[in-house]
């Protein structure tokens, strides 16, 4: 695939002449992408990429896993940021891969407080997984607890132990 090196804000880039699609090491990403405010310039700079001379590929077609224009292996495709819709390429060891308009979609999440969304929701899972894992490990600690006294208890009275138990793990909680 023919491609040609651009450099957009001090971020260079190759950009196949047939497709329109751009590809970026993982350092340029991350830089066009650590602050959206600071690199609003870059997505006029981006849009203003030549546009491609081959037709877009019809989105219904057939996924394509693209090998990396570095190493030739096959590249992994992900939901950037988990929650964007845009679907990119990436080689882990080299760079990303992204069709036409991708770039410029992204930069556009970027700016619109996509990342810091995301970072925020992905917080706010991390911090349910740990309250789940918490509680886990307090019902466990009562099973444990309460396992060996069993014998003292007849089948009437061993339903309320156990519910005094749960009263007793749920208040060590909160």
């Amino acid at each position: 695939m023919p491609m040609v090196a651009h450099i957009v804000r001090d971020t260079l880039l190759d950009q196949c002449e047939n497709c329109g699609g751009v590809w970026l090491d993982q350092v340029a990403f991350e830089r066009l992408t650590d602050d959206g405010d600071k690199h609003g310039d870059t997505l006029g700079a981006v849009g203003g990429l030549p546009r491609p001379r081959a037709p877009l590929r019809d989105a219904s077609q057939q996924v394509v896993y693209l090998k990396c224009p570095d190493c030739e292996q096959r590249m992994s495709r992900r939901n950037f940021a988990k929650r964007s819709g845009v679907i990119i390429d990436v080689c882990n060891a080299h760079g990303i891969w992204f069709d036409d308009e991708e770039l410029s979609r992204i930069l556009q999440f970027v700016r619109a407080g996509g990342l810091d969304e995301t970072r925020r929701r992905d917080l706010e899972e991390l911090k349910e997984q740990e309250r789940n894992l918490r509680f886990q490990q307090h019902l466990e600690k009562g099973r444990s607890r309460w396992s060996g006294r069993s014998d003292y208890f007849d089948e009437a009275h061993a339903g309320a132990s156990g519910f005094v138990g749960l009263v007793n793990v749920l208040s060590d909680i909160f």
